[in-house]
C-alpha cells in the first residue's frame, strides 16, 4: 500500500455515514474516527474496577470508572469511555491476561485513558488473546502491551485501526532509573503464524509524543516516547509477528528491535509511513534509528517509507 491523495485525516468517504463505511488503509486514523463515535453519550455508568468473566459478554456505551480485566472467551466491549487507574502494579486499564482463555475478545470503538497519568506501570491493553479495534488510547505508559502467557506461544492477537498517542512520562519509575520508558506498542514475545495466530499491528497511528508535563511527575529531557513499536523478547521468543500499514510519527527511534536476540525469526514488517521527527535521526534524514532491528537475520522489509515523499526508510540491521 502506498499513501496517495486519496487518504483522509478525519473524514468519513464521500457518502458515508459512520465508520463502518471506511476502507482500513484508506484513511489515517484519527480524533475522529477512533475512540467512542462523535456525539456518543454512555448509556450507564460501571463505577470500581470491573471482571468479565461470563463467555459471549458483550459491554455496550458505559463509562467504565475502574481497570477492566477480561476473564472469559468471546467477550466484547464496544464504545465505551474507560477510564483506568493506577495500582502500583504492572497492568493494563483493560487486561487480557487470563489462564485458559484461547478465543479472542474484542475491544472496540473505546477510548481508554488515565485522566490522572495512572502510574508508572500502567498500560492502556496488556496480554495476549484480543483484538484492538479504532480505540483511541492515551495517557498511560505503553498504549498497548502484548505479554503472552506463555512464551513463544499463539498470541492471537489483532491490533488495528486504533490512534495511541500521549505517553505519559513519570521521572519516579523504580524500574528505570531515568524515567518511565514509555512506547506506543510493546511487544515482549510471542508466536503463531504472521498475518493469522501470531501478533499483528496494521493500519494504526502513533505519535510517538508525550502528554503535557501536568500529567505524570515531571519535565522529560525529551518531548518523545522511546518508540512508537518497540520489539523486544522479555518473556520468550518473538515470531509471526506483522507490521503492516501503520502510521508513524516521532519517538526517539520509530520501530526499535535493536535489543532482540540475534536468534529471532521476527516475521514481516511492510508498507509502514514515517514522518521526519524522530530524535536520533542522522543527518540528511539518514535515518540509522528510524527502523532499528540490529542483528535480526530473519525478517522480511518491503515499501517501508516517509510518508511526505515515498523515499525507502533506511533499516540499521548492525551494531554500528
Amino acid at each position: 500500500m502506498s499513501v496517495t491523495t486519496t487518504l483522509t485525516i478525519g473524514n468519513l468517504p464521500p457518502g458515508g455515514s459512520n465508520r463502518d463505511d471506511l476502507v482500513l488503509g484508506t484513511y489515517i486514523p484519527d480524533e475522529l474516527t477512533t475512540g467512542t463515535p462523535p456525539g456518543w453519550t454512555p448509556q450507564g455508568t460501571l463505577t470500581g474496577d470491573q471482571v468479565f468473566s461470563t463467555p459471549g459478554q458483550t459491554i455496550s456505551d458505559q463509562l467504565i470508572v475502574g481497570n477492566v480485566d477480561i476473564r472469559a472467551a468471546n467477550v466484547t466491549i464496544e464504545r465505551c469511555e474507560i477510564q483506568g487507574h493506577g495500582t502500583g502494579g504492572s497492568r493494563g486499564i483493560v487486561q487480557c491476561r487470563h489462564v485458559g482463555v484461547t478465543s479472542p475478545a474484542m475491544i472496540k470503538d473505546c477510548l481508554i485513558w488515565a485522566p490522572d497519568g495512572g502510574d508508572y506501570v500502567l498500560d492502556g491493553i496488556l496480554g495476549e488473546q484480543f483484538t484492538a479495534f479504532r480505540n483511541h488510547i492515551k495517557y498511560v505508559i505503553d498504549g498497548i502491551g502484548g505479554i503472552p502467557l506463555s512464551g513463544g506461544s499463539p498470541t492471537n492477537t489483532l491490533i488495528q485501526a486504533n490512534l495511541i498517542e500521549q505517553g505519559v512520562w513519570w521521572s519516579n519509575a523504580p524500574n528505570h532509573s531515568d524515567g518511565s520508558h514509555n512506547d506506543g506498542i510493546q511487544i515482549q514475545g510471542g508466536g503463531g503464524t504472521v498475518g493469522t495466530t501470531g501478533t499483528t499491528i496494521q493500519y494504526n497511528t502513533i505519535r510517538g509524543v508525550f502528554a503535557p508535563a501536568s500529567v505524570g511527575t515531571g519535565d522529560a529531557t525529551t518531548t518523545q516516547s522511546l518508540s512508537c513499536i518497540m520489539l523486544n523478547n522479555n518473556v520468550g521468543n518473538l515470531t509471526g509477528l506483522l507490521i503492516d500499514s501503520n502510521w508513524l510519527y516521532a519517538g526517539q527511534i520509530a520501530l526499535n528491535g535493536g535489543g532482540l536476540a540475534a536468534a529471532v525469526t521476527l516475521g514481516t514488517i511492510s508498507n509502514n509511513k514515517f514522518d521526519h521527527t524522530q530524535l536520533y535521526q542522522g543527518a540528511n534524514y539518514d535515518d540509522t534509528h528510524t527502523i532499528d532491528v540490529r542483528n535480526i537475520p530473519t525478517v522480511t522489509f518491503t515499501n517501508n517509507t516517509y510518508v511526505d515523499n515515498g523515499v525507502a526508510v533506511h533499516v540499521r540491521r548492525t551494531t554500528s
